[in-house]
């Protein structure tokens, strides 16, 4: 019989290996009843470690995760100006444009200045 705190681990670790775990593959993994997954399904998409679904859960992308834009102007930071770069090549003078935020938008912004 595992614990709580044992399911919950199994259940992250598996997400870890596949895009979707279904509540059926769980319970019947772990031994225990579907509504028990269930439940761990709830627990632990209330503590951001999963998606539901109906009938399974599935893992937490990062960009699912509301993250400051300052944390994720760092990552592929390179990849974000050489996006940036491109975009700007495209906009020419006097040109009105409508942008979203976010990372890759804020490295637009300061290419445009």
């Amino acid at each position: 019989m595992y614990t709580r705190e044992e399911r919950h681990n199994y259940i992250k670790e598996q997400l870890t290996k596949r895009s979707v775990l279904r509540v059926d593959d769980a319970a019947r993994e772990l031994g225990v009843t579907e509504a028990t997954i269930r439940r761990d399904f709830t627990f632990l998409e209330s503590q951001h470690a999963l998606i539901r679904n109906h009938g399974s859960a599935s893992p937490v992308s990062f960009n699912a995760i509301d993250v400051p834009v300052q944390h994720k102007a760092l990552l592929h930071s390179e990849e974000k100006m050489r996006i940036a770069r491109a975009a700007a090549e495209l906009i020419e003078e006097n040109d009105t444009i409508i942008i979203t935020s976010g990372s890759t938008i804020e490295s637009l912004a300061h290419v445009l200045k």
